[in-house]
């Protein structure tokens, strides 16, 4: 639905690549989950330097009880800075939080790489 609403709006080619698994969540797991992946798809939206060329690979896979989320995006690269009073990564923190066992990571390496691992 975001990347509709872009893509119509600014008349761009934005392309995202998904492959997700099916599973059950809890209420509380899916608000966490959706408003991380809403905010991090946001940012690698935003901040990409060629928004007509940004691509996006979302890959939500389960594993026995475990689940792990990882975005990835072609844009310049990130790495949150060990403090930060970046609203947005304070909200990645805040709802990770609410996952049990979670744990999350930023790669740069020709992009972002968000991978988030939780146990269900």
């Amino acid at each position: 639905y975001l990347l509709r609403i872009i893509n119509e709006n600014q008349k761009l080619n934005i392309n995202i690549d998904s492959k997700i698994d099916s599973c059950i969540l809890n209420i509380d797991q899916a608000m966490a989950l959706g408003i991380i992946t809403n905010e991090v798809l946001n940012n690698a939206l935003k901040h990409h330097p060629e928004k007509n060329r940004c691509i996006i690979s979302l890959n939500f896979k389960k594993s026995k009880n475990f689940i792990t989320l990882t975005i990835k995006d072609n844009g310049l690269g990130f790495i949150p800075p060990k403090y930060t009073e970046s609203f947005g990564l304070e909200m990645i923190n805040e709802f990770t939080s609410k996952l049990k066992s979670s744990n999350i990571e930023f790669i740069k390496n020709n992009g972002t790489t968000f991978i988030l691992k939780f146990e269900l």
